[in-house]
């Protein structure tokens, strides 16, 4: 009688096992693919910084600006400013007046200073927010595929480029913060660059990724009233 209870028993405990593999998301990421290659970098004047290098001396922060961890969003941001708020609108934007005039940053191509760069503010340093050629670079060199790191979909990039093959990042998708609520959340990532738009001073330069049958990760307009996530990159110097 023992033995029949404890066959019942163990072909329970099979059965279950069986039952959670079967759940597994086959687009899990596995934390030990995100970030490798990722170390600590000090500078010619001592400042430490703790990233990884996908394509050439610029450091790819291991999360996003306000993030503890990869998968996680962070803080959202207007373009050029530096504090997160509870609305991002025309209303509340740092630099456009009620003329609808931008009073900052009016010119093709303007790049922000780094007091208004809120990579830089939040973590000091040489950390900034990215160029749009280094996310193109950031595209070219690596192979990209989507997944979810603890759920949260994005796009894993491990680099392609000789001398750095294998070291990964990982960026979520997002959403916006579009008035007082997030947009598209897990179904877009947006991330600002530190450029305004070529063609309209009201827009500057972000990464757009989204999955689907054509996936998309490349550098496109948006409104700088948005609240947009933030990867931060710091040079090697």
């Amino acid at each position: 009688m023992k033995l029949i209870r404890f066959s019942a028993f163990a072909m329970l405990v099979t059965l279950t096992a069986l039952s959670a593999c079967s759940k597994e998301d086959p687009d899990a990421i596995s934390m030990s693919e995100v970030n490798v290659g990722a170390k600590t970098f000090i500078s010619k004047d001592s400042v430490e910084y703790f990233g990884v290098k996908m394509f050439s001396n610029l450091i790819w922060a291991t999360s996003n600006v306000g993030a503890t961890n990869p998968e996680e969003s962070g803080s959202y941001y207007a373009w050029g400013e530096t504090e997160t708020k509870t609305t991002y609108d025309l209303v509340s934007y740092k630099w456009i007046n009620d003329f609808n005039e931008v009073t900052k940053y009016a010119d093709s191509h303007s790049v922000l200073a780094l007091s208004d760069d809120a990579a830089n503010v939040a973590l000091g340093g040489n950390w900034h927010i990215p160029e749009p050629g280094d996310f193109n670079a950031l595209v070219y060199f690596s192979d990209i595929s989507f997944g979810k790191v603890n759920g949260v979909p994005g796009f894993l990039f491990v680099s392609k480029r000789e001398g750095y093959e294998g070291n990964s990042i990982f960026l979520p998708f997002s959403g916006q913060m579009d008035l007082s609520r997030i947009k598209m959340g897990n179904d877009y990532g947006f991330y600002w660059t530190n450029q305004v738009s070529q063609t309209e001073p009201r827009e500057a330069s972000c990464l757009l990724l989204q999955h689907s049958d054509n996936d998309r990760h490349a550098v496109q307009p948006m409104s700088r009233i948005q609240g947009l996530t933030i990867r931060p990159v710091a040079l090697e110097n």
